[in-house]
């Protein structure tokens, strides 16, 4: 495999000048033969890149690809730019110690009007590896993926900006050990099928997890809040869940979200653990959640209920296991959970803490409610209607 340093080919570090063109034409050659650019440490101002061929670029410790201010250097402000762009690629990695800065570019005639282009975005890929690298300041989402198949995200940290990993209509991604925090929501997208997330820490201003996805495993993972970079439109840094379902009608997304195992997790001071609001959620309604289980799962400083409100077709099956949940000072008087048009609600080796003398599970025409060793301090502690059966 051809190693191309920038350097010997005459990119120069350091300086004020966008290396734009010239870096082009080395990540040109690299993909005709399947090659590695190699960016030594120093700092390489540039506008949009384009990715063709296999190929891997290699941001060594120290070395800062820094995006120019100007979202014309990305091509004519569209919301599809990027500033490292590749479609239909095959064995496509970035990877190293480095940082890719995206320096916050502002762009008037973007989104909210001021959004510039997106960190990373891959269309239509395969076999995506990225590892290592940390994303700063991007000026819209960090790392966008549509379309794409099989993906591995490893130790990624990304600081600040928009939405960290936005995937639409993606399957078979592994995302591991990589820290994210981010103004918007860290996790984001619809349509999406069989991903892991493991080992990883989510701070975020909107949402963890804004997902729609058939097949997750979540595992120990932590989140927390308030985030620590606001969302830039409202200056708000709490985050609204830790776990949100996200299924816009207008993507017109066609699987279901369901089969998720959520396991071994921490949620710090987010507003909620879950919402799920198939009923007129916000971008909730296109497709419904099938079944989601939380297992040993410890959430303190909660200051709204998890929501589960689920179709007409009662096929919404949450389950609780090994659960502690805990409110923060001051709402004492709120629920834990609300829930809605399902088909199970189960609840094993629940604690409820911090509660006050109102009833803390509320649920409504549902199918089967299961009770098992839930503790709490309240006497009464259920308020159940238009449910067919009810174990415990």
């Amino acid at each position: 495999m051809s190693i191309y340093n920038v350097v010997d080919y005459g990119v120069t570090a350091d300086v004020e000048q966008l290396q734009t063109v010239i870096i082009q034409r080395v990540l040109d050659m690299a993909g005709n033969d399947g090659g590695v650019v190699q960016f030594p440490a120093g700092i390489y101002r540039t506008g949009g890149l384009n990715i063709h061929g296999a190929m891997t670029i290699q941001l060594d410790k120290g070395a800062v690809l820094l995006g120019s201010d100007n979202c014309l250097d990305y091509g004519t402000g569209a919301w599809t730019e990027a500033f490292i762009t590749g479609e239909n690629l095959s064995s496509f990695r970035i990877i190293g110690e480095g940082t890719i800065d995206g320096v916050d570019c502002f762009n008037q005639q973007g989104e909210e009007n001021f959004r510039g282009p997106h960190g990373i975005l891959l269309a239509n890929c395969r076999q995506i590896e990225i590892r290592g690298i940390t994303i700063v300041r991007s000026a819209n989402w960090a790392i966008y993926c549509h379309d794409c198949v099989g993906a591995t995200l490893d130790n990624v940290t990304i600081l600040g900006g928009h939405d960290g990993l936005h995937t639409q209509r993606c399957t078979d991604f592994v995302v591991k050990n990589c820290d994210f925090r981010t103004g918007d929501d860290a996790y984001a997208g619809s349509d999406n099928e069989n991903f892991e997330i493991t080992n990883c820490q989510i701070n975020a201003s909107c949402n963890g997890l804004h997902l729609g996805c058939l097949n997750i495993t979540l595992q120990n993972c932590r989140f927390w809040a308030p985030g620590e970079y606001i969302h830039r439109v409202s200056g708000r840094t709490n985050m609204f869940a830790a776990i949100c379902h996200l299924s816009p009608v207008d993507r017109n997304p066609v699987k279901l979200s369901g089969n998720w195992l959520v396991k071994d997790c921490t949620a710090e001071n987010c507003d909620s653990l879950y919402e799920y609001n198939y009923l007129d959620g916000l971008w909730q309604t296109g497709q419904p959640v099938t079944t989601i289980k939380f297992e040993n799962i410890i959430a303190t400083g909660l200051k709204i209920p998890s929501i589960a409100i689920g179709d007409d077709a009662h096929q919404l099956q949450l389950t609780m296991e090994n659960v502690t949940l805990e409110l923060r000072d001051g709402v004492e008087k709120k629920e834990f959970l609300n829930a809605r048009k399902f088909g199970t609600i189960a609840l094993h080796n629940v604690k409820l803490k911090n509660a006050g003398d109102g009833p803390l599970i509320v649920c409504d025409d549902g199918d089967s409610i299961i009770i098992d060793n839930v503790k709490s301090d309240n006497k009464h502690p259920y308020l159940f209607s238009n449910v067919k059966r009810i174990d415990d």
